[in-house]
């Protein structure tokens, strides 16, 4: 599929600025089967491994907010958020004005808002962070992390464990993911650890 990036305005209330900001195309060409296109590069400031905070918060916020008119671009039916799909530090850059630079938007679907929030988390587990017992007990703690994004993103706190369940049983049991053996692994120690939570 075709890459996308664009910049989605945190929540800074202070001025009127776009909120998503496509970067000007510079090539457009095919690689195999799949369409390329390539934009001017995003200019960033950070770290490309980063826990999930408030910029990315708002970000996903953003995204949830625009799922009219974004729905019938990725195939989401009515009233169902949009979610990326792929929602991950180095998908991601945090930028020298405070707004955040996402692409890799192939993957984007209709679903929860919270699999944006597993996807980074459970991404980041693979490469040593966060361990999956800490998601996992996190997913079920009311005054968690993963309660407090819920309700930042306007969803039901309680559905956490569900929605990290199907994320991964759906997300990390689809292919190609599936052929990765620790993909596999943290798939089923994951849900086994999830029926203890609910």
């Amino acid at each position: 599929g075709v890459r996308h990036a664009c910049v989605v305005e945190d929540d800074d209330r202070n001025g009127l600025r776009p909120l998503v900001e496509v970067r000007r195309g510079l090539d457009a060409f095919d690689f195999g089967p799949a369409g390329v296109l390539l934009l001017e590069p995003v200019p960033r400031r950070g770290a490309t491994d980063r826990p999930l905070g408030g910029p990315e918060l708002d970000c996903l916020a953003e995204l949830t907010g625009l799922r009219e008119p974004l729905g019938a671009a990725v195939d989401a039916p009515p009233g169902v958020a949009v979610v990326h799909g792929d929602f991950a530090p180095w998908n991601t850059a945090r930028m020298a004005d405070r707004r955040l630079a996402v692409w890799d938007w192939e993957e984007a679907r209709g679903g929860s808002p919270l699999e944006d929030v597993f996807h980074w988390r459970i991404q980041r587990h693979l490469r040593g962070a966060d361990t999956l017992d800490e998601i996992v007990r996190d997913a079920g703690d009311p005054d968690g992390f993963a309660a407090a994004a819920a309700r930042r993103l306007g969803v039901d706190p309680d559905d956490a464990p569900s929605v990290l369940a199907h994320y991964l049983d759906e997300t990390l049991g689809s292919e190609p993911r599936m052929q990765w053996r620790n993909v596999r692994d943290v798939r089923e120690r994951g849900l086994s650890l999830l029926e203890a939570v609910r």
